[in-house]
């Protein structure tokens, strides 16, 4: 079910006429990649917590990355978000977060980098991250390639999938 949400929640937004164009690529997994992007990062399993004016997200997804060859790959991230607008005290399940990545941004996160919002654009065209759904533009983030301590030692796994 989660799969079915988050790729719905993508094609909504990439169906969208703010966005310039239809996708280019369509994956096996369903994730489409905007023809003016080098890859995409949906979220799916995202927790959000409040404690009075701190505000927190964090979860698990996935990158669906172009490779040069003109493939994709698919590898698995956490992910982390935050901002000083919090309101009580909770803690919630939330909508996927869907982000559409700059060419220089996606070969980051194939290299095994780190991508922190700091230094980056998040709104505009021209954006190194483009935020689709489930974030607003005043939550700093971090996306961490892998899902373990291992993934930094050795890297995060990678798999090819295919993608028209």
């Amino acid at each position: 079910m989660p799969n079915l949400l988050a790729t719905l929640a993508l094609t909504l937004v990439l169906g969208a006429p703010a966005l310039a164009g239809p996708p280019a690529l369509t994956t096996s997994l369903g994730h489409s990649i905007p023809a003016d992007a080098g890859g995409v990062v949906v979220v799916e399993n995202v927790r959000r917590a409040s404690l009075l004016q701190l505000n927190g997200m964090t979860g698990t997804g996935e990158a669906v990355l172009r490779t040069s060859q003109g493939g994709c790959i698919r590898m698995p991230l956490r992910f982390a978000a935050g901002n000083f607008e919090g309101r009580g005290i909770g803690i919630r399940g939330v909508a996927p977060v869907v982000m559409a990545l700059s060419d220089e941004v996606a070969r980051d996160l194939l290299r095994g980098r780190e991508v922190v919002s700091d230094g980056l654009t998040t709104t505009g065209p021209q954006a190194d991250v483009r935020i689709l759904s489930g974030l607003t533009p005043s939550y700093g983030f971090v996306l961490n390639p892998g899902l373990s301590i291992w993934a930094e030692v050795f890297g995060p796994g990678r798999d090819p999938i295919d993608c028209r």
